[in-house]
């Protein structure tokens, strides 16, 4: 029997297996200090453009229009803040965490995500806000719903509130 020549050379070079990313998750106390920084941001400016606004016009449409720009200057704040600066507020780089996508942890957090959790966070207050209209009863139900929106972290494997349920995210250690 003749011997064989060896095979050719393979092309592309080593095989690697790729091993997934670590990522810390954020805890509980970390996620409600960046939310109150962030609140406490919101709101120094709402109140400066609000009071602003009434002294110039004085009017109640005037701090009606106010309103409105600081609801939809935090919706801007929030969601540009998340997309442009690596998941994070000025409240959650204080804290040490981010938000990225649950899917791709090390990737970006595009404008869909982004929006996505702005808008279920938005949604589940709205919704809580109108059971907790409906009376008292209504009232204490709402007021438990937020208690379980916001302490829901704490109990989930992944950290996660409702809002990054809905839109695919979580919150990680930066």
């Amino acid at each position: 029997m003749a011997d064989l020549p060896p095979p050719p050379p393979s092309f592309g070079g080593p095989v690697f297996s790729h091993q997934p990313a670590v990522f810390n998750l954020a805890g509980w106390w970390r996620r409600a200090g960046a939310f109150i920084l962030d609140a406490l941001l919101i709101a120094a400016v709402g109140v400066a453009v609000i009071f602003g606004l009434a002294a110039i016009g004085g009017e109640a449409g005037a701090v009606i229009f106010g309103i409105f720009v600081v609801i939809v200057g935090a919706a801007l704040y929030e969601t540009g803040m998340l997309v442009n600066n690596n998941g994070q507020t000025v409240g959650k780089m204080a804290t040490g965490i981010r938000v990225v996508d649950a899917n791709s942890p090390q990737g970006g957090l595009g404008w869909g995500k982004a929006w996505g959790r702005y808008g279920a966070e938005f949604a589940f207050g709205m919704g809580f806000n109108l059971v907790s209209a409906a009376g008292a009863g209504g009232a204490f139900v709402g007021f438990l719903l937020s208690l379980l929106l916001y302490l829901w972290p704490l109990w989930d494997a992944r950290n996660q509130t409702w809002y990054d349920k809905a839109a695919g995210t979580i919150v990680i250690r930066a």
